[in-house]
């Protein structure tokens, strides 16, 4: 049996998207699904996140480009 890609420990370090937000919290679409987020950095919708923990059903996520990533897409 293969490790589900999507568990918890599966979900930290994926990218996601940012479909709305205000403030801390808002909603992200990640695997085909759409999850309740925050973080501590602003986002605006549209940008790239990173799964960074989970706490409950809600993704701590961090902009993409503040942890130096590139966007090879």
């Amino acid at each position: 049996k293969r490790k589900s890609a999507y568990g918890p420990s599966g979900m930290i370090g994926k990218k996601c998207v940012v479909k709305e937000w205000k403030g801390t919290h808002g909603k992200v679409w990640v695997g085909g699904e759409l999850w309740n987020a925050s973080s501590d950095s602003p986002v605006i919708p549209g940008s790239e996140t990173v799964i960074q923990d989970i706490n409950n059903l809600t993704l701590l996520v961090s902009r993409s480009d503040l942890l130096g990533e590139t966007n090879d897409s």
